[in-house]
């Protein structure tokens, strides 16, 4: 049974927020918002990094997942916030050219990227955070629209979370998402795609009835690392439309979607218009109003084994979401909190500890807080990278 509800009542004093899935989404001046958001540690150049790519690649690595959620929402990305937890250096410049790459290849420009830094100087390890900024199309976002009927596929293979070299690209999504055949897509992580295709059933109100057989059935529950595939619906009759866009991924029906609706779809924005960034990266609404960011990034500052400065993460982590709230010119609303920690029992704590401080800040913790942390690659020293955004008439 569907446990979701897609209905807003908008705030005028603030953005109205409704978390769905992965994705925090924001009603705010007659537009309707996305926001989704990851870590990335110890993947890179850097000397102890645990899993040796060229920082490039780590640039890709760093956005992919939060661009791809985004961008299969139906979304189109205004902002990329890229969080480095030290400071710039020819490095994180190498970095950012991969996620600068990856933007642009779903029709982004390097104008919507914007990088924020840290002040530690010889970081052993990558611990980067990003926030992608999606924003609806008039016609709404094509999220819990999935039809009774619908063929339930995948596209792209699980992998092994350590070989990134083939794995589903944002291109990819992009194409399937720019076709009106496609209903919904929804990329598959850790818990693998037979979980997701019940997840994404569950949000348009509907009964996934998974098939007796098919190819790759033995893999279902295996972990889809950072998105190497994903589940989208389409009508029978239409998957030949799909098959034809040459997408070159192994694309496999497993199941069926069954039922009768139980879930409205969201409605689209009630007045579209285009929001513009501005250098400070500040997004404007055509009403004049305004949503602020602010970042704040802390290295080696905690408990694991190369930390150079030994305290609690979570007292870390709550002075610098005083800094950003006593810094940031607007009415806080939403807190993102990258972390390169690993979720027990680091993460757990310093999520619990934020959330505990932002009632003082005028956050609901249940839909103004969200954040990711890092259990497959956290990496021997501490990374936070916390952006704070606020709503200015």
């Amino acid at each position: 049974m569907c446990s979701h509800s897609v209905m807003f009542v908008e705030d005028q004093k603030k953005p109205d927020l409704y978390r769905f899935r992965d994705l925090t989404l924001c009603r705010a001046a007659g537009q309707l918002l996305a926001f989704a958001c990851d870590s990335t540690g110890a993947v890179g150049a850097l000397p102890e990094d645990d899993f040796a790519t060229d920082a490039r690649r780590a640039g890709v690595f760093l956005v992919k997942v939060a661009l791809m959620e985004v961008i299969a929402s139906g979304a189109v990305p205004v902002a990329v916030y890229a969080d480095f937890c030290y400071a710039p250096s020819p490095h994180t410049e190498r970095v950012l050219a991969g996620v600068l790459d990856e933007v642009r290849s779903v029709g982004g420009g390097g104008e919507i990227v914007r990088p924020g830094y840290g002040t530690y100087g010889a970081p052993l390890c990558t611990a980067t955070g990003v926030v992608v900024v999606g924003q609806a199309p008039p016609a709404g976002l094509q999220i819990a629209c999935s039809q009774p009927g619908d063929l339930v596929c995948t596209v792209g293979r699980p992998m092994d979370k350590r070989s990134h070299i083939g794995q589903l690209t944002c291109a990819a999504v992009k194409a399937l998402r720019d076709c009106a055949a496609v209903h919904e897509i929804l990329p598959c992580g850790s818990k693998g795609f037979r979980y997701e295709a019940n997840t994404l059933a569950d949000t348009s109100g509907l009964d996934f009835c998974e098939s007796e057989t098919y190819p790759i059935k033995e893999q279902a529950q295996i972990s889809c690392g950072a998105c190497a595939c994903a589940v989208f619906t389409v009508a029978p009759e239409d998957l030949p439309q799909v098959r034809a866009l040459g997408i070159p991924y192994f694309i496999c029906p497993i199941g069926r979607l069954t039922g009768t609706r139980r879930q409205e779809a969201l409605a689209p924005p009630a007045r579209w218009a285009p929001l513009r960034l501005t250098a400070d990266g500040s997004l404007h609404f055509c009403t004049g109003q305004r949503i602020r960011t602010a970042g704040a990034m802390s290295y080696a500052v905690g408990r694991r084994p190369r930390d150079e400065w030994i305290c609690a993460p979570e007292q870390r982590a709550v002075e610098l979401l005083k800094q950003l709230a006593a810094s940031l010119p607007a009415v806080p609303f939403l807190l993102i909190d990258d972390l390169n920690l690993p979720m027990r029992p680091d993460g757990e704590r310093v999520m619990a500890a934020l959330r505990q401080q932002l009632t003082s800040c005028g956050i609901d913790p249940e839909t103004g807080f969200t954040g990711s942390t890092e259990d497959n690659h956290p990496g021997p020293q501490t990374g936070m990278a916390l952006r704070l955004f606020g709503w200015r008439e």
